[in-house]
């Protein structure tokens, strides 16, 4: 892959961790790549993935770990053959114990000081020759990764739909709905009215999605409410259309959570003010604790409260995360948000 493209490549997807991690496995032929933010407000190195977190303390005096050697020297370790490393510190350098064979860390320097480190992994083999000079060839798209700038810009389109103004959005799609109608008029082929028909539906759901006035967002979840809703994802914007989607479906009280331990906090204070939860909306990948983290305490504090049971509804859009315990939750409920499927899971819920 040229570097232009490569490079063009992670610019497009820096909102989105995990599509980085896909791009930079393929590039240098890894089979594990970890990206570890500077925190400061924690003093550590945090994978905001999978939440480890390896306190600075630990690299600042540490010559034992190829992280600590590559932080402290502010350059790249290259381990061809980890079983004859010296500097291998499992606990470091590989927290989870994997069975790898070679690994090349690579610490991202900005004005003197290390905003990010990336952590590449064999499983087997080695890394070839050419991976740490190819790495160092996109050096600054990899440093726009770990970029304070590039997280508050990400969040900001995170807060927006489109870059242009309401009014211009409503208009384009209404000319595609008129060219819809027009295309419908002008075929009976089955298979093809089967696509127009298709695109009509996701046209009115982009519709659905964005119309709503998503900074009106009401908590009061009261004595007398029956549908107690809480809403948990670290994405704010989720949260809002959730929220604003529900809100037409039935007369429900919200709560709002965006990290798991805020979560469960709302649940153990709305069960004490005899307000309890009973429709649980629950990201799984969040600071703090993870959904399935949280959907486990869930489920264990309700062993000893018979007289209440939450229905919880997953919408993470990595199902494989919770496979070996989807028996935890009640429904799942994929991203972006259907209105048809918000309505039939919020209906079943009710009715339980």
């Amino acid at each position: 892959m040229r570097v232009s493209h490569i490079k063009a490549s992670l610019a497009r997807s820096l909102g989105s961790k995990r599509d980085v991690i896909e791009i930079l496995k393929a590039y240098t032929g890894s089979d594990h790549v970890d990206l570890l933010w500077y925190d400061e407000g924690e003093d550590a190195f945090v994978n905001r993935i999978n939440h480890e977190k390896i306190p600075l303390k630990f690299l600042a005096d540490d010559i034992d770990s190829m992280l600590g050697e590559a932080y402290q020297k502010g350059t790249p370790y290259c381990s061809t053959h980890l079983q004859y490393e010296t500097h291998y510190n499992v606990a470091i350098d590989n927290p989870f114990k994997l069975n790898l064979s070679a690994q090349l860390i690579l610490p991202l320097v900005q004005q003197g000081q290390t905003v990010g480190i990336i952590r590449f992994a064999k499983q087997q083999f080695t890394f070839p020759q050419t991976a740490l000079q190819n790495l160092l060839q996109i050096e600054s798209a990899l440093l726009d990764i770990f970029s304070t700038e590039m997280d508050d810009q990400i969040a900001r389109l995170n807060e927006s739909f489109f870059s242009v103004d309401a009014d211009r959005v409503y208009r384009r799609l209404s000319a595609i709905r008129e060219e819809c109608a027009l295309l419908s008029a002008e075929t009976h082929h089955p298979e093809v009215l089967k696509l127009i028909r298709a695109m009509q539906e996701n046209v009115n759901e982009v519709c659905d999605y964005i119309r709503f006035n998503a900074d009106e967002v009401t908590t009061d979840a009261s004595e007398s409410s029956h549908n107690h809703v809480l809403i948990a994802d670290d994405v704010h914007m989720n949260v809002k259309i959730l929220h604003a989607m529900l809100k037409e479906e039935a007369d429900l009280t919200f709560s709002l959570a965006y990290d798991g331990e805020e979560a469960l906090k709302k649940v153990e204070t709305a069960y004490k003010k005899r307000t309890p939860v009973d429709v649980l909306f629950l990201d799984h990948y969040m600071p703090g604790k993870l959904g399935l983290d949280v959907a486990k305490a869930i489920r264990e504090f309700e062993k000893h409260t018979p007289d209440h049971t939450m229905t919880i509804v997953s919408i993470t859009n990595d199902p494989r995360a919770i496979e070996p315990h989807k028996s935890l939750f009640d429904y799942h409920l994929s991203k972006p948000f259907s209105k048809a499927a918000i309505s039939d899971v919020i209906r079943k819920a009710i009715a339980r």
